[in-house]
């Protein structure tokens, strides 16, 4: 059971059916309020027992009105932790916070990352000759190579997702191991490789 507010709570139970193991059972437990050191310390105990480092965060409430740190997104209270390894975009899901896709989107896209463990860049196959290669954010010293077999070729182009639109001319690739060129301007934001006519595999990626 979840209190709404810290305090003293009283619960009773019942049931439909009369069960002597459900029925009639009452207690009472103490709330308190957690505070951002308290999120803190349960984001490096879970991250301690992470092993498969599967990503961390903590999801926020678009209600402006409640306190500290549950009135925001993380970014603001939490963004520098070493234990948070994303970011949520928490709009609220009602007409009356429908403002927040556009401030939390804008607070988010501001942000630079402050992990030295970054998403790494992966592939993606659609169909059976096209290939879509996405490079997060902050991937900007990656060497990325992709392995297109022995006899495989193709073009490829890139794709700046932010303004949904190609960018520099086509590159051409062919059979062995390729290491991608330098992103277009802004080469440390998201992009996008767009590989058509055959299709290369990720081989690995580099710092």
């Amino acid at each position: 059971m979840t209190a709404t507010a810290p305090g003293t709570w009283t619960w009773r139970s019942g049931s439909q059916l009369k069960d002597a193991g459900l029925s009639g059972q009452s207690g009472a437990f103490e709330t308190i309020p957690w505070a951002p050191d308290d999120f803190s310390a349960l984001g490096v105990e879970v991250q301690r027992r992470n092993p498969w480092r599967h990503p961390l965060s903590i999801h926020p409430s678009a209600r402006l009105d409640w306190h500290a740190p549950h009135n925001c997104q993380s970014s603001r209270p939490f963004h520098g932790e070493t234990w948070l390894d994303h970011h949520w975009l928490q709009t609220g899901q009602s007409v009356d916070r429908l403002f927040n896709i556009v401030t939390r989107l804008a607070e988010n896209r501001a942000l630079m990352p402050t992990r030295a463990d970054l998403t790494p860049p992966h592939a993606s196959c659609i169909g059976d000759k096209r290939w879509i290669v996405y490079i997060p954010r902050g991937n900007e010293k990656q060497e990325i190579l992709l392995s297109a077999g022995t006899t495989r070729s193709g073009t490829a182009r890139w794709f700046y997702p932010r303004r949904g639109e190609l960018a520099g001319p086509a590159l051409v690739w062919g059979p062995g191991t390729w290491v991608l060129p330098p992103r277009p301007a802004p080469a440390d934001d998201d992009w996008l490789l767009i590989a058509g006519e055959s299709a290369p595999t990720m081989a690995s990626h580099r710092i």
